[in-house]
């Protein structure tokens, strides 16, 4: 979730799979830490209240991109449609895939 204080966080790793796609993303949002658009990309004990307070929400796990989450609880998370952050690292992830040689499997 990103929080109204500009946190993005992720479930702590307790009960929860160490995705691939999900830690790529919080390296790749390292970036908008350095722009300002965040001010901290961190693991976190989430709770549902601060799922419904958040101004974004994003789903990276198995999925081999980004999903955004438009509402929790039958309400709006956010404005309920795709915020700053989900686009920037939707796009980033995306041109990560196609280009990082050295995370990519070769197949032959």
């Amino acid at each position: 979730i990103v929080t109204l204080s500009r946190r993005l966080l992720f479930p702590k790793l307790e009960g929860v799979l160490r995705g691939t796609t999900m830690v790529r993303v919080m390296a790749l949002a390292g970036q908008l830490v350095k722009t300002g658009l965040l001010k901290e990309v961190a693991f976190a004990d989430i709770r549902p209240a601060d799922v419904r307070q958040a101004v974004e929400a994003v789903l990276a796990g198995t999925t081999r991109d980004l999903t955004m989450v438009r509402e929790f609880d039958g309400r709006p998370v956010g404005m309920g449609k795709p915020g700053p952050v989900f686009r920037a690292l939707s796009a980033w992830l995306l041109e990560d895939m196609r280009t990082n040689r050295k995370l990519q499997t070769p197949v032959r």
